[in-house]
């Protein structure tokens, strides 16, 4: 009874590990975890966003010049869990992720990623490439000199 409910447990967490892209990668190496995206809507201008399924997980991931710079992930049975939360920024990055107040979200150790359960969406949780983000938002923030 112990192996069953132990080779349970290394499953579901087997597979909850395996349903998270990576910040940084390349669609192919996505599309080759995945299988190939449904394109949906953009996100931010400059971008595709592709959407994929896999370990009941719902993946939408934003490429820039065929690298993830945005993810967002979503259960498909339930609402997302802190201990998946845990497990997703385990992943990004290995190390102590520490909450900024001020941004609301997580930074990684390295300070170049941050996550977050999407504003208004708690069932989503956001992780982003902060700089990369931030520059294209900046290159069509809009023009407000003349109003």
């Amino acid at each position: 009874m112990k192996r069953t409910a132990l080779a349970v447990f290394a499953m579901a967490l087997a597979s909850t590990l395996t349903a998270h892209a990576r910040i940084g990668e390349t669609r192919a190496q996505i599309d080759a975890r995945y299988g190939n995206g449904k394109q949906i809507r953009d996100r931010l201008p400059e971008t595709v966003q592709l959407e994929y399924h896999s370990g009941g997980f719902t993946i939408d991931v934003v490429f820039f010049n065929d690298r993830s710079v945005w993810e967002l992930f979503k259960r498909e049975d339930t609402l997302i869990t802190d201990g998946d939360i845990d497990r997703v920024l385990n992943v990004l990055a290995v190390g102590r992720w520490r909450w900024d107040e001020k941004m609301c979200c997580w930074i990684s150790p390295d300070g170049t990623m941050s996550a977050s359960r999407q504003p208004g969406h708690p069932d989503f949780l956001s992780t982003k490439d902060i700089e990369k983000v931030k520059e294209i938002e900046e290159r069509h923030k809009a023009n407000l000199d003349g109003l």
